[in-house]
């Protein structure tokens, strides 16, 4: 009971970092603080979860703490997660862009179009491989599972292979495998508002990654 409590307020810690629910956040920070600690109590799930991409989100949370034990994460995962966060999407949840895409100020750029897939597909046999390997020890290293996490994170955000959603996915995904072996959950808060975020991932693309675990560990939710 308590753990899943706690799971629950993580979720919603989850939520609040993403700042692309700013309309059903700002809706909610309007209300009076009476009526939203009411609303908390009779809602069994954060309020943020109201608002439609907060629902989806939250869908893909649940579903993350339900499956990961069953299920290694995979291309086929990461996937998945695109299409349970955008159901409605007219291309098609899940499916890889087919434009160029530039970020601005990074100092390295995106996957060309063509590129993504095989770069998912090394990086589908990558995870499987380790995975299979921990899966078939006795012990697993901690410390490994959790930088093997930040590497996803970091290298979903550099293959970049949605058109949208790819910081989410990524932060499911490294979450997806935290959560495998039994590790805590992850909450970054949103790179637009955290500058040091930012520097640390320009410091992978210069194949500096110590920075980025170090600044990732910090933000372990305890279970």
């Amino acid at each position: 009971m308590l753990r899943n409590r706690r799971i629950r307020k993580i979720h919603a810690e989850f939520l609040n970092s993403c700042r692309n629910l700013d309309e059903g956040r700002s809706y909610w920070e309007r209300t009076g603080g009476f009526y939203r600690w009411f609303a908390q109590l009779i809602t069994p799930v954060p309020l943020l979860a109201l608002h439609p991409a907060g629902k989806t989100l939250l869908d893909a949370l649940n579903w993350l703490e339900a499956n990961c034990p069953a299920k290694p994460l995979g291309e086929q995962v990461v996937r998945q997660y695109h299409r349970m966060l955008y159901p409605d999407d007219p291309l098609g949840g899940g499916r890889y862009r087919t434009t160029e895409v530039m970020i601005e100020k990074s100092v390295i750029s995106r996957r060309l179009p063509q590129k993504i897939a095989p770069s998912m597909r090394a990086l589908d046999e990558r995870l499987l491989e380790i995975q299979s390997g921990w899966d078939r020890s006795d012990f697993v290293d901690r410390l490994a599972v959790f930088r093997e996490a930040v590497d996803i994170y970091y290298k979903i955000g550099l293959i970049h292979p949605f058109a949208d959603g790819n910081g989410r996915v990524a932060r499911i995904a490294m979450n997806h495998l935290l959560r495998r072996y039994s590790l805590e959950y992850v909450v970054l808060p949103p790179l637009s508002e955290s500058q040091e975020l930012w520097d640390c991932l320009q410091e992978g693309h210069r194949g500096k990654m110590d920075s980025l675990y170090q600044f990732v560990a910090r933000f372990r939710r305890r279970l």
